[in-house]
C-alpha cells in the first residue's frame, strides 16, 4: 500500500512568490532595457559609416554636390563627398567637408548620428515605466531631432525573432528565480 499526501504549505508559499513575481514585471523590463541599450549601442557602432545590421540599413553620408565639369559644363564630372578632400576648381586647396549641426566639419572618420553624442546617449538612457510599471517606453524625446533621425536611420527597434527570444529568456529566468 502507498499513501500519497500533498503538502500544500510549501506549494502555497511557492505559488505566492510566483504570483508576486508575475504582478511585478519591472525587474524583467529593467533587464530588457539593459539588453536593448546594448543592442542600440552596438547598432550605432556597427553602422557608424552606413551599411546594414540587424535588418536595418543606414545610408552613408550624402555627397555634397556634383560638379558640372569644366568651365563650359563639358568635361569631367566629379562628385564631392560629404567630407570633401577633392582639389578646388577655382583657387587653391581642397574642398572642405560639409558642416554638421554642431558647427564641426564632416571628416572621413565622422560617425553617422554622432555629431555631439547626445542622440546615442538619449537612446540608451531614456526609459519610462508606464501602466503601473508594466510597460517600458524607450524614446529620444529629450533630443529635438531624435524622432526625425529614427525615421531616416532606425536605431530603437525590436528585431524578431532574436530579441523576442532574449525577452522570453529574461521573463522565464525571473519567474523561475529561486528563493526570494
Amino acid at each position: 500500500m502507498i499513501d500519497l499526501e500533498i503538502q500544500t504549505a510549501s506549494t502555497d508559499k511557492m505559488l505566492l512568490r510566483l504570483e508576486e513575481r508575475i504582478r511585478n514585471p519591472r525587474p524583467v523590463l529593467v533587464q530588457l532595457h539593459t539588453y536593448m541599450m546594448r543592442r542600440t549601442d552596438l547598432t550605432f557602432r556597427k553602422l557608424r559609416h552606413g551599411g546594414t545590421f540587424r535588418g536595418v540599413t543606414w545610408d552613408r553620408y550624402a555627397d555634397q554636390y556634383t560638379r558640372k565639369g569644366g568651365r563650359d559644363g563639358r568635361g569631367d564630372k566629379s562628385t564631392i563627398p560629404a567630407w570633401g578632400g577633392i582639389p578646388k576648381v577655382r583657387g587653391g586647396g581642397m574642398v572642405k567637408g560639409r558642416l554638421r549641426p554642431s558647427g564641426r566639419r564632416i571628416t572621413k572618420q565622422s560617425n553617422l548620428l554622432r555629431d555631439t553624442g547626445r542622440l546615442a546617449t538619449a537612446a540608451g538612457m531614456s526609459r519610462r515605466f508606464t501602466h503601473g510599471g508594466r510597460t517600458l517606453r524607450m524614446t529620444t524625446r529629450s533630443v529635438k531631432y531624435g524622432p526625425e533621425q529614427q525615421e531616416q536611420r532606425p536605431f530603437l527597434f525590436f528585431k524578431l525573432p532574436r530579441d523576442l527570444q532574449v525577452a522570453r529568456r529574461i521573463a522565464k529566468d525571473h519567474l523561475e528565480r529561486k528563493g526570494k
